[in-house]
């Protein structure tokens, strides 16, 4: 079926329903020649070539001569097929029909079969069958298939074609089908790229790139409980795993990231990360077997994260209900470690050894809450520890050796001087870039939240005094605070469905979740969550929630922020681009084509048919990878098809079969001219150079070609002689049959039984229908004068006796009596 390029009104679009499951076994049709001259579609399927004709489906295995064919009279319920797709074992065919009146066609699902073609199955996914819903393309890689659907959409199945669902780039598009972006005409598939796959669909606006990344290239964890930098990357921990991210900026955004997450299988011990910090070009990671579950230990890497150590010396009382890394300090060439009721650890060495620090030598037990250590901030020679029971100062010597320690308790957190959970050093610079004070914040939590409070408290005087901003104008009280991160005097604070910032600790600025909103799509907001983690780095805001992390874009006045989400779902793209005319340079929005080009370098192309939606102009086109960078080479020509011998180009267009040697930087017009195959013989032959080429198809080291005047092949040593082997529709003047086959008069869409066969010369014609008993049942043509030629559509059976009662399901004969008393037989079948 010909890629008809209009634009109309959506009339009609199934809603759900049931897959339709139609089975036939039927023989396959063989003879000399094609089905039908008109060749829309080809693909290489089972050691044979599959053809896409007028009339059905023709193919021929590669070590034999003759066509085997299918169409409604045996096997399929519709013979107009717009798209082609061989999953290895399995081939599938998009089937329609026409009906008088309509102007597009009426799609009737997929039919696939295994066996190559002797048992059909045809399959009525929602979206791929009714007016306007015709597949134009079926792409696929292992058990991926996408389907461009016309009114019906995107459609995938992510397990080899036994479930499908509809892909939409925008809420907006699912909501409104008629969207013009959810019109798709195209689809291509570019798998060399790692593990990640792209999607390239062609639509009514414009093209779309979806990305398909796996789990190991994307974040993956949903509450993410700390965020740590270094020079080139972001560390995400969470609970699946840790996620480095590269930002490459982009026009000021930092919408273009690599991923690369690390789990088990990489070294880590569990399979949630509660901490991370940098040290020493060494990546640390506090582990535990789940999110909020037992600590499984430390573990390091020694390559940016890619994969990690364990067992290092003096950590194993760190693994344990309770007992984990939950923050990392660093000062000097000391790392600290608090591992909540593990205790305070300290390494000299770049985490290979460790001991540990007592915060209370005189008490060493359990029941002491300083001995438990939340949160831990080195500044020089002091050491800040979060505790249970309050905040412990330690001093420490070059050696590392403890000085002294110095306690601190919080009255109005609760009884029993409340759960330091996270202690910070915010250090202010004065213009000339020298220090001018340190304030050491506390974020607090009761240990017994039916008597205590959530605070936060800070020091101006390394101690000596407390002050809180908990009564100060926009301060958020009640509920509790996670993190806190500072940019010289400047304050931020998250906690439980808050965002709070300062410039001066006098004034306070706070903001729900509700209000932090991807800048690009509204709607995506973090909600009600809590915010669990903040990071400070490079003038840019990083923070942690529990369905995955935002970031601010540097130099703006207003917070503006890109959130990240996680995707655990296979089925769920990561990203998708557009591109549209005239910004992109492509020629319009109506894109018809689509296929990736592999280059010699290892990267890939892109080529695109592409023609107006409301404005712009036919041309065929090519881009980057990345889609960043679009060319016209040529204008004016409607092309139906693409197909890559290394740097060749064969483009199947209106203007005939157009080739390019050099990637489409030069272009020449090939005529096709050779031989008529007919089997007996072969007849020097040349396609119409009017008629469109509609296909073109690589398969080995040979071209096939698809025209509206036949099909055609050569090999690719021989392309550009006249060596062409040319196959049309073979003579058939004594074959007869009826379709479709079998007939079900209860099938809505079979409305009657059509007979198929050649009047050698004009006469009379008797066409009769005969039961298993050589009973007479219906005269279908009663002595009708008939012109010569084949006969189609001229002679009907609604499937009724001469009583008008229908028929009983069985096997039936009919015969065809010519005009010169030569009498033809058919069988046909009739089924509930």
């Amino acid at each position: 079926m010909k890629k008809i390029i209009l634009i109309g009104l959506l009339l009609f679009i199934p809603g759900t329903l049931s897959a339709l499951m139609l089975n036939t076994l039927d023989e396959p049709h063989f003879g000399r020649g094609l089905s039908d001259n008109w060749v829309g579609d080809i693909i290489t399927h089972k050691n044979a070539v599959w053809l896409a004709t007028g009339r059905g489906v023709s193919f021929s295995y590669f070590d034999e001569s003759g066509w085997n064919r299918y169409d409604t009279s045996n096997g399929l319920v519709s013979q107009d097929i717009s798209a082609m797709y061989s999953s290895g074992n399995v081939i599938w065919l998009a089937l329609n029909h026409y009906e008088a009146d309509y102007l597009y066609a009426f799609a009737d699902g997929m039919a696939y079969s295994s066996d190559e073609g002797l048992t059909w199955d045809t399959m009525m996914v929602p979206n791929t069958y009714g007016y306007q819903c015709t597949l134009w393309d079926i792409v696929g890689i292992d058990s991926l298939m996408f389907c461009a659907s016309w009114a019906g959409g995107l459609i995938a199945s992510f397990d080899g074609g036994s479930n499908w669902r509809n892909i939409y780039a925008t809420l907006l598009d699912s909501v409104y089908p008629t969207q013009y972006s959810n019109l798709h005409f195209a689809a291509a598939i570019d798998s060399l790229h790692g593990d990640s796959l792209l999607l390239w669909t062609g639509t009514a606006a414009g093209i779309k790139r979806f990305i398909f990344a796996p789990a190991r290239e994307k974040l993956t964890s949903h509450r993410i409980y700390d965020i740590a930098a270094a020079d080139s990357f972001i560390y995400i921990a969470g609970d699946s795993g840790i996620t480095r991210i590269k930002f490459f900026e982009d026009e000021g955004s930092l919408t273009n990231r690599v991923s690369r997450t690390s789990f088990i299988d990489d070294g880590l011990p569990g399979a949630a990360v509660a901490s991370v910090h940098v040290f020493g070009g060494r990546v640390f990671a506090g582990t535990l077997d789940s999110a909020g579950g037992v600590g499984t230990g430390l573990a390091v890497s020694d390559n940016d994260g890619e994969d990690f150590l364990t067992g290092f010396t003096g950590l194993d009382d760190v693994i344990g209900e309770n007992k984990y890394p939950a923050e990392f300090s660093s000062a000097r060439s000391f790392l600290f470690m608090a591992a909540r009721e593990a205790g305070l650890y300290m390494s000299a060495d770049t985490g290979e050894t460790w001991q540990k620090i007592y915060t209370d030598p005189a008490d060493t037990t359990a029941a002491n809450g300083r001995n438990t250590v939340n949160s831990v901030a080195a500044d020089s020679a002091t050491l800040w520890v979060g505790t249970d029971s309050g905040v412990v100062r330690i001093e420490f010597d070059d050696l590392g050796e403890v000085v002294s320690r110095e306690n601190h308790t919080f009255v109005d957190s609760d009884s029993s001087g409340g759960q330091v959970y996270r202690i910070a050093v915010q250090t202010i610079l004065d213009s000339l870039g020298e220090v001018d004070s340190k304030v050491v914040w506390t974020l607090n939590h009761p240990l017994d939240p039916v008597e205590g409070i959530n605070s936060v408290h800070y020091a101006v005087d390394d101690g000596s005094g407390w002050g809180t901003p908990q009564n100060l104008s926009g301060f958020p009280t009640g509920s509790p605070q996670y993190d806190i991160g500072f940019d010289n005097a400047v304050i931020f604070i998250v906690g439980r469905d808050r965002f709070t910032q300062s410039p001066n600790r006098a004034f306070w600025y706070s903001m729900d979740g509700n209000n932090i909103k991807d800048s690009t799509t509204q709607t995506i907001n973090f909600d009600n969550q809590d915010f669990r983690s903040l990071l400070i780095w490079n003038d840019t805001i990083y923070i942690g929630a529990d369905s995955g992390y935002g970031v601010s874009y540097p130099g703006s006045a207003v917070l503006r922020w890109h959130l990240i989400k996680p995707n655990n779902d296979p089925t769920r793209f990561d990203k998708v681009t557009y591109y549209t005319y005239p910004s992109d340079n492509i020629s319009g929005n109506f894109v018809n084509v689509l296929a990736v080009q592999p280059l010699a370098d290892g990267k890939s192309r892109v080529w695109a048919s592409t023609h107006p939606t409301d404005s712009g102009y036919n041309a065929i086109c090519y881009g980057t990878l990345d889609g960043l960078e679009w060319h016209i080479p040529i204008a004016d020509v409607n092309c139906w098809n693409f197909d890559f011998n290394g740097p060749e180009v064969f483009a199947a267009t209106s203007q005939g079969l157009l080739y390019s040697a050099d990637t489409g930087v030069t272009w020449q017009e090939i005529m096709i001219s050779g031989d008529l195959v007919t089997g007996d013989n072969t007849i020097a032959y040349t396609i119409d150079p009017a008629a469109e080429v509609l296909a073109a198809r690589v398969i080995g080291d040979t071209l096939w070609v698809g025209t509206a005047e036949g099909a055609a092949r050569i090999a690719l040593d021989q392309f550009g002689t006249n060596n062409w082997e040319i196959y049309r529709v073979y003579d058939s003047s004594s074959v007869v049959y009826a379709f479709p086959v079998p007939y079900s008069y209860a099938d809505s869409r079979q409305t009657q039984i059509k007979f198929h066969y050649n009047v050698p010369s004009a006469g009379n014609v008797t066409v009769e229908v005969y039961d298993f008993a050589m009973n007479l049942v219906k005269r279908v043509t009663d002595n009708e004068y008939k012109t010569a030629g084949i006969k189609e559509n001229e002679d009907v059976w609604n499937g009724v006796n001469e009583d008008g009662h229908y028929v009983a399901t069985g096997i039936y004969y009919f015969k065809i009596t010519l005009p010169s008393g030569e009498e033809r037989w058919g069988k046909l079948a009739i089924i509930p």
